[in-house]
C-alpha cells in the first residue's frame, strides 16, 4: 500500500477520493443509501441510520434556537452513547464548531476547556453537569447547558426521510473550522486544536480505508468514552457500531461473536487485563478480522499474547489531535508488534535530524514530520504558532525511525532524548532493557551532563522486594549495559523505593531530569522554577489566582520562596521566580493533586512557559 522513497526517507501512501461534504452530510448520505441499517447498538437498543439522521436534524434546529443563529463552539461530553453522536453531528449541521469533551475531566479542567474554547453551548451528561455546576459561577461566560444521554436526544425519532440541514444546497467552505480538540497536555497546558471540515472528512475516509470499514462492517467499540475517529469512520462506511463501555473484555468477546462483528477496538489498559484473563470462557473471536488498540502504546509482548489467545491480529496506529487524528496503522495482514505501521492514504511521513532538520536515513532516529489533508488548521488563541513549515510539514515533537519496509516505530518525545557523543539516545529504549531484569520492579532513565560525552544515561531503579543493596543494583546495571551499545550505557544509577508517577500513570521525567541536572550543574541541589506568563485575562484576575496558588506553595516542604515580577515595557507579561531547596522537594510537590488544580486555574487566565534551572552562582551580598 505504500512505497518508500529512500532518497529523502519520505513514505507516501496511495490516493483515495474524498467527498465534497461536511461530516453531517456524510451521515445524511449513509442515511439515504442505508436507511434501515443499524447505525448504533447499545445493549438491546438499536438506532438506524434514518433515525440517527432525523435526530441530528432536530438537534441542529435546537442548537440554532439556542444560539439565535450566532456561530459558537458546542461542547459535547464524549459519552459512549448514541446521544453523543447526535449532538456531535447536530453541532456541525447547525453551522457551529463541535468540541468533544472527556466526561472524566475534573471540574477545574472542565472549566479550563470551557473558557479556553469560548463554548456557548454544552451538552453534558447528568454527572458532568453536576461537576460543572460547582464551578460554573467562576466561568466568565458560562455556556447554556443541555443535559443529555441515554437516548434523550433520540426520543421522537420516527425514521422519516432525512431533512436537509438548513435548506442549503450543501455548499460550504471546506477550510472553515468544524471541530476543536484539546491536546493531552503532556508537555504543557492543553492547547485547542482547530480542525477544518476538510480535515475531519478526509480523516474519516482515511480511517475507513485503513481499517477496511464498509457497509458490511460491525465494529465493537470497547471504550469508556467516545472517540470521534471510530465514530466518523463507521458513519463514513455506513457500518454498525456496537457500544460496550465496560472493562470486562471477556464479555465483549462474547458480544462480538453474538453480533458477528468484523472489528473490535479497545484501550491498552483493558487489553492488558484481557491478556492476563484466567477465567473459564472461550475467548476466541470467530468473525472479527483484527483487534485495534488505541490511546497509548501496547507492549509488543502483550500484542503477541493476545493474538495467540484471540486468534486474530492485534494492531495499533499513530496519530495526534493535530492530525485529526490518525496518520499510521499497522497492517492486519502482516502485523508487526512494536510498530504503528505505514501511513494512511495521502499521508506523507519523514524523519529529520533533531538539530540540523536534514532528512534522516532509513533506520535513523529523528523527529517525525507529517503532511497530509488531515493536518490541522492551527491552535486557537495560542502564543506559539503551529509547527507547520511553508511546505506543509508538521513537526510532531515525537522521535522515531522508519524501517526498510516503510513502517514507523515510535521511540520518545523529542524533549526526552539526548545525544551521547554524536549518537541520539532514547531513554525509553534503555528502560525497556533495564525493566526486563527480574530484580527490577520499576525504572526511569534520564540524561545527566557529562564533560566528555555531552550527556550520559542516569537511571532511577526500584528493585523488587524493597531491595536497596548497592551490589544488587550494580549487577542489574552491568547486565543491562552488556545488552546495549556503549553510547546507551547507564553511567550512574540510584536505587529508590518507588518511581513517582502522575495520577494517569505517567512519569514526571522532566522533573526527575531537573533533579539530576541540579546535582551536576554547579554542585548545588537547589533549583529555581522560572515561569513566564502571558495574560489572557485582566492583571487583577491573574494576580488574584496567582495569590491563591502562592498560599498553597508556601505550605510545601522545601519551598524557599518566590518573586513575581511584571514587565514594564510589556505589562501583559509576568515572570515568577520560585526557589526550592532540593529538586526532589519540587517533584513531590508537583505530584500533589492540589497542585494540578492550581496550575489549571492559572492556565485559565494566562499562557505559561515554565522551566527548571539549577543554581550555578549565587551572589547574595556585595561589599563596597
Amino acid at each position: 500500500m505504500a512505497d518508500t522513497q529512500q532518497a529523502d526517507v519520505v513514505t507516501r501512501a496511495d490516493t483515495i477520493d474524498y467527498p465534497s461534504l461536511r461530516m453531517d452530510q456524510v451521515l445524511a448520505r449513509s442515511a439515504v443509501t442505508h436507511p434501515d441499517r443499524v447505525a448504533i447498538r447499545v445493549g438491546e437498543r438499536t438506532t438506524t441510520y434514518a433515525e440517527l439522521d432525523a435526530a441530528v436534524t432536530r438537534c441542529a434546529e435546537r442548537i440554532r434556537q439556542l444560539t439565535g443563529g450566532q456561530r459558537t463552539v458546542v461542547a459535547v461530553g464524549s459519552l459512549l452513547d448514541q446521544d453523543y453522536v447526535i449532538a456531535y453531528y447536530g453541532a456541525i449541521r447547525s453551522g457551529n464548531v463541535v468540541l468533544p469533551v472527556n466526561p472524566l475531566l475534573p471540574p477545574v479542567a472542565l472549566k479550563y476547556q470551557m473558557e479556553k474554547s469560548g463554548a456557548g453551548i454544552a451538552f453534558l451528561s447528568e454527572q458532568m453537569n453536576e461537576r460543572f455546576s460547582r464551578i460554573a459561577a467562576g466561568v466568565a461566560k458560562p455556556p447554556a447547558v443541555v443535559v443529555f444521554g441515554d437516548g434523550q436526544l433520540l426520543a421522537g425519532a420516527d425514521g422519516s426521510e432525512p431533512v436537509a440541514a438548513d435548506g442549503t444546497d450543501g455548499a460550504y467552505d471546506p477550510d472553515e473550522p468544524a471541530a476543536m480538540h484539546f491536546t493531552s497536555g503532556t508537555t504543557g497546558m492543553p492547547k485547542a486544536v482547530m480542525l477544518s471540515h476538510r480535515n475531519v472528512v478526509a480523516n474519516a475516509a482515511q480511517v475507513a480505508d485503513a481499517l477496511l470499514i464498509s457497509d458490511m462492517s460491525v465494529c465493537v467499540v470497547c471504550f469508556p468514552t467516545y472517540h470521534p475517529m471510530h465514530m466518523n469512520a463507521a458513519v463514513y462506511g455506513a457500518a454498525t457500531q456496537v457500544l460496550f463501555a465496560e472493562p470486562d473484555l471477556a464479555t465483549a468477546v462474547g458480544l462480538a461473536n453474538k453480533h458477528e462483528a468484523t472489528h473490535m477496538f479497545s484501550l491498552p489498559a483493558w487489553l492488558n487485563m484481557l491478556a492476563s484473563y484466567t477465567g473459564p470462557r472461550d475467548l476466541t473471536l470467530r468473525t472479527v478480522w483484527f483487534v485495534g488498540s488505541g490511546g497509548a502504546a501496547l507492549a509488543p509482548a502483550v500484542a503477541r499474547q493476545l493474538q495467540d489467545r484471540l486468534g486474530v491480529p492485534v494492531i495499533q496506529g499513530y496519530g495526534l489531535a493535530e492530525t485529526s487524528p490518525l496518520t499510521h496503522l499497522d497492517s492486519p495482514d502482516q502485523p508487526t508488534p512494536g510498530s504503528v505501521g505505514r501511513p494512511v492514504a495521502d499521508t506523507e511521513c519523514r524523519i529529520v535530524d533533531v538539530e540540523s532538520r536534514v532528512p534522516a536515513e532509513t533506520g535513523e532516529l529523528g523527529e517525525i514530520q507529517l503532511r497530509g489533508p488531515q493536518v490541522m488548521l492551527g491552535y486557537l488563541n495560542h502564543p506559539d504558532p503551529a509547527d507547520i513549515d511553508a511546505d506543509g510539514w508538521f513537526s510532531t515533537g515525537d522521535v522515531g525511525y522508519i524501517d526498510e519496509q516503510g513502517r514507523l516505530f515510535l521511540v520518545d518525545r523529542i524533549k526526552d532524548v539526548f545525544k551521547h557523543d554524536n549518537w541520539m539516545v532514547s531513554p525509553t529504549e534503555i528502560e525497556s532493557v533495564l525493566a526486563a531484569h527480574p530484580a527490577v520492579e520499576d525504572c526511569v532513565v534520564v540524561d545527566r551532563p557529562d564533560d566528555v560525552h555531552g550527556a550520559v544515561a542516569y537511571a532511577f531503579v526500584a528493585l523488587r522486594d524493597g531491595g536497596q543493596g548497592t551490589g544488587q543494583l550494580d549487577e542489574v546495571i552491568r547486565w543491562t549495559n552488556d545488552q546495549l551499545p556503549y553510547f546507551k550505557h547507564i553511567a550512574q544509577a540510584e536505587a529508590v523505593p518507588s518511581i513517582p508517577r502522575t495520577p494517569n500513570g505517567k512519569v514526571p521525567r522532566r522533573d526527575l531530569r531537573g533533579a539530576v541536572h541540579a546535582q551536576f550543574a554547579g554542585g548545588s541541589r537547589t533549583v529555581i522554577l522560572l515561569n513566564r506568563f502571558t495574560l489572557t485575562a485582566s492583571p487583577e484576575k491573574f494576580e488574584e489566582v496567582f495569590a491563591n496558588s502562592s498560599v498553597f506553595m508556601r505550605t510545601q516542604p522545601g519551598f524557599m520562596g518566590h518573586t513575581l515580577v511584571r514587565s514594564l515595557s510589556h505589562p501583559e507579561r509576568y515572570v515568577n521566580i520560585a526557589h526550592w531547596g532540593d529538586a526532589a522537594d519540587h517533584i513531590r510537590s508537583v505530584q500533589n493533586p492540589e497542585f494540578a488544580e492550581h496550575i489549571t486555574a492559572l492556565a485559565a487566565v494566562a499562557n505559561s512557559n515554565p522551566d527548571l534551572y539549577s543554581v550555578v552562582m549565587d551572589v547574595s551580598h556585595v561589599s563596597h
